[in-house]
């Protein structure tokens, strides 16, 4: 049988393939025909065989998914060397590092915008120079195929030295629903004064970016009407649920000036969980509110939260410690 009959009756067994995993209910008659196919050196039938393979997640079925993509990436297909440097990345064996940025290469080469992302992750993530300029050709051209990680990483490289390439590129990722991007485009915005940034911190906050929560209830904290004082405290209130330590801190700060006894209990509990995730001023704060209690055990909490802010530099909290029984400050917000 003449070779190109072979391959013209690969591609046909290929194609039969590709119509019965359409159909939905054939996996079984699909990986026949592209296990033919693959075994006659038809290499879109090697890389998909691997990839029905993989996703059955058993290990017998996975080794052979390597199998098949490495005949695939050595024959030249982009999508199993990237498949195959994933593979190799996530063993965490440094000693396949080297074949890893090998696959990540040859796909990045043939213009694989996946394998060009995570071949730059690769070379940043070595901290020389000639390694992170490399990172950012290889960005570039992701960015440029649409990448949104890409143009996200691209941003945050411009954003101290060319905030106007930065925005672009950070545009670019919000706009396909990159959520660091919506909120680092909106804190570029704030920082010039462009109300534009409260549509993009919205879209973070909606997707659960928890600093975009805060930062929206800071920007309608500072309204001062009783409608945006609501809203903060909305915000605030998920991002808090989240172990947001500011917005924790400042739904404390609203609910004391409230001056209420259930505000102000809520206020602690607020400021204990600031406190625990390190805010100082929250550690200081919750300190003055246990001791006002004026029992030995909420004295001995409070001595333990101004030691702690104390190191990290809080001077009244240092203060309190040397004249604890003549303390008679309120909590500052």
């Amino acid at each position: 049988m003449r070779p190109e009959h072979d391959s013209a009756l690969a591609e046909v067994r290929y194609l039969r393939g590709l119509e019965l995993m359409e159909s939905g209910c054939a996996e079984a008659d699909a990986e026949s025909e592209w296990r033919h196919a693959a075994e006659a050196g038809y290499v879109l039938a090697q890389y998909n065989l691997g990839v029905l393979l993989h996703d059955r997640g058993d290990e017998d079925s996975q080794t052979e998914a390597h199998f098949w993509w490495r005949r695939a990436a050595g024959a030249g297909d982009a999508g199993a060397q990237f498949n195959l440097g994933l593979i190799l990345h996530k063993t965490g064996d440094p000693q396949l590092l080297a074949e890893t940025e090998y696959w990540w290469r040859r796909g990045a080469e043939a213009g694989h915008c996946n394998a060009q992302y995570n071949l730059g992750v690769l070379l940043d993530d070595r901290g020389d120079v000639d390694a992170q300029q490399e990172a950012r050709v290889w960005w570039r051209r992701a960015a440029g195929s649409g990448h949104v990680g890409a143009q996200y990483n691209l941003g945050v490289i411009q954003s101290d030295e060319n905030p106007e390439e930065a925005e672009s590129c950070w545009r670019r990722a919000a706009a396909n629903g990159h959520v660091e991007a919506q909120y680092n485009l909106g804190v570029l915005l704030y920082e010039r004064g462009d109300a534009e940034a409260e549509l993009w911190w919205h879209r973070a906050a909606d997707a659960g970016h928890l600093n975009a929560q805060h930062d929206l209830g800071v920007m309608h904290h500072l309204r001062a009407d009783t409608a945006s004082l609501d809203r903060a405290e909305w915000w605030w209130r998920r991002a808090a649920g989240g172990g947001q330590c500011d917005a924790q801190f400042d739904l404390a700060a609203l609910l004391y000036a409230r001056g209420d006894a259930s505000s102000v209990a809520e206020a602690q509990l607020c400021w204990r969980e600031a406190a625990r995730c390190g805010h100082v001023i929250a550690q200081f704060n919750l300190g003055v509110l246990l001791v006002a209690r004026g029992d030995d055990s909420s004295i001995s909490e409070a001595k333990l939260w101004w030691i702690e802010a104390a190191k990290a530099g809080h001077a009244q909290a240092r203060f309190n410690l040397d004249g604890l029984a003549a303390l008679t400050e309120l909590p500052r917000q």
